[in-house]
């Protein structure tokens, strides 16, 4: 079926007006009134009230009852939940797809979710169904169609099908990464304690075939580092390194490719990696050379192409070159996510875009990252959410007599009882008409004041008085709200345009919108 594209005047002469300028926008979509909640997952998020968890949707509305225990992101369609002390999933509509019976679980990855009761783990699909049997002792998240198990001391490659692929003779297999698994191996030392052995232990790393493709003779502090871009930081642990173990980098062929030499190393990101000597923090290539000198007190990765940096007392943010494109005026700076990042000023929170333009005021107590356009905000110690949506460039409206401009959709021309209006040089048009006439059912909420309109795989909803119209769980900023009118919804011609699609010329002599699917 041939898709509809947008249906707007300003899209027909936008290479004849002027463009504004690029920008951003925000709206409180869900109050703080709430004691915790995730981030925004699948359209989705996780949120609890006096203990108990459910999800509300990008508008704020609670489409799954706040009644579980416990309740993670939705993954790949469906959500972990727990309820009198059971694990179960359910998918975006709360049907439990199955018991909640599990001790423990794990969200869905690539397919399958981990699962288990009383120590044995084993794996259920997307039906509910148990498809590799709980027996064993212990098990991890699919990833790269391959996930490691143990059973009695021994642990194995398997495949979705439940085969033991490789049997893996280590003390401990972490999951794949970049293809590549750390692995350990325990070995007893001279130590003790009192009438206790110590054990000394050493990271390696194998293959997805089991391939030992470098040995365990690495030192790494808490957890091992995974394989990023290529790339893994690793401690090396030597006789003439015994109290002087430092950081450096190998790659997947066991080569040392930057000596280790750093008293701390971040993953490799966007192709430079965090490191720091002495009390400095600078960043290094995959060559190792030194592309942004060691003179920051703090520092992140890149994100986005943007670092956040700390010089003296203060934050702010340089770009691969070393350029400081945002000044270092913040008390505190997140990474940049979805072209937005949190930064801290004089005690409060707001964000930034890349510009260093303040696009949400410095008000909030505590806030996260941008997930899908909304970040969770904290004020007064209750949690909420925002919008925060980029305004795209819009061309100026000309001020033509509302009177004048028709409306013809396959060859029909429309008849509205309430005509189009200007409003601040944009046109806004009756929604359900244009709606209807494309095909579209649309639903009229008035109890929530919520417009619902579908078209084939399409969703959309927007309420009165909001500037923000949400799309299949994207928002989109409008350049006005949306209004009653006469008794019908107005709203830009732009919120048409991005909801559904159609081919549209616009015919300035008799000013007249014609469009066809």
């Amino acid at each position: 079926m041939k898709i509809l594209r947008a249906v707007l005047v300003v899209i027909l002469i936008v290479n004849l007006l002027p463009l504004t300028s690029l920008g951003a926008d925000y709206v409180e979509v869900a109050p703080c009134i709430y004691y915790d909640v995730s981030d925004f997952s699948e359209g989705l998020a996780a949120v609890t009230l006096t203990g108990k968890w459910g999800y509300i949707d990008k508008t704020g509305e609670e489409v799954i009852p706040l009644k579980y225990s416990k309740a993670l992101d939705f993954s790949e369609d469906f959500a972990l939940v727990r309820l009198d002390g059971k694990y179960g999933y359910i998918d975006k509509t709360g049907k439990e797809i199955t018991q909640l019976k599990y001790g423990e679980a794990h969200s869905f990855s690539e397919g399958l979710a981990r699962v288990g009761i009383d120590g044995k783990y084993g794996y259920v699909d997307e039906t509910g169904e148990e498809v590799i049997p709980l027996k064993y002792n212990a098990a991890s998240s699919f990833s790269e169609s391959f996930v490691v198990v143990g059973r009695n001391k021994t642990y194995y490659f398997i495949n979705k099908a439940g085969k033991e692929i490789n049997t893996l003779n280590y003390d401990q297999v972490y999951n794949l990464s970049d293809g590549i698994a750390v692995v350990e191996r325990h070995k007893k030392s001279n130590s003790t304690i009192g009438t206790i052995d110590l054990f000394e232990t050493k990271w390696g790393y194998i293959d997805k075939t089991g391939k030992e493709i470098l040995p365990c003779k690495y030192e790494l502090l808490d957890v091992p580092r995974d394989f990023k871009e290529g790339m893994a930081a690793v401690k090396l642990s030597e006789e003439k390194r015994a109290f002087d173990v430092k950081w450096g980098y190998i790659d997947k062929t066991g080569n040392e490719v930057i000596s280790p030499v750093y008293d701390e190393a971040f993953d490799f990101n966007e192709s430079f990696a965090a490191v720091k000597l002495g009390s400095k923090w600078g960043y290094v290539d995959k060559t190792g050379e030194e592309v942004i000198p060691l003179k920051y007190v703090n520092a992140s990765n890149f994100s986005e192409g943007f670092a956040a940096v700390k010089l003296n007392s203060r934050w702010g943010y340089i770009d691969k070159t070393g350029d400081e494109i945002i000044p270092m005026e913040y008390n505190g700076a997140s990474d940049f996510s979805e072209g937005f990042a949190a930064v801290n000023l004089h005690g409060k929170w707001g964000y930034i875009d890349k510009t260093g333009n303040e696009v949400v005021p410095f008000k909030y107590d505590e806030v996260r990252g941008v997930s899908e356009g909304m970040a969770a905000v904290k004020l007064n110690g209750k949690w909420g959410f925002i919008a925060i949506t980029k305004v795209e460039p819009t061309p100026e409206l000309p001020s033509t007599p509302t009177s004048e401009i028709k409306v013809i959709v396959n060859d029909k021309a429309l008849s509205f009882d309430q005509p189009p209006i200007i409003e601040n040089g944009r046109t806004l048009v009756p929604l359900r008409a244009i709606f209807e006439a494309l095909g579209a059912t649309v639903d009229w909420n008035q109890s929530t004041q919520t417009v619902t309109a579908i078209k084939d795989d399409i969703t959309v909803t927007l309420k009165i008085g909001s500037d923000v119209l949400v799309k299949n769980g994207e928002n989109i900023k409008l350049d006005v709200p949306a209004k009653i009118v006469g008794g019908r919804t107005l709203v830009p011609a732009r919120a048409v345009a991005e909801s559904f699609g159609a081919d549209v010329e616009w015919e300035p002599a008799t000013k007249t919108v014609v469009i066809t699917e």
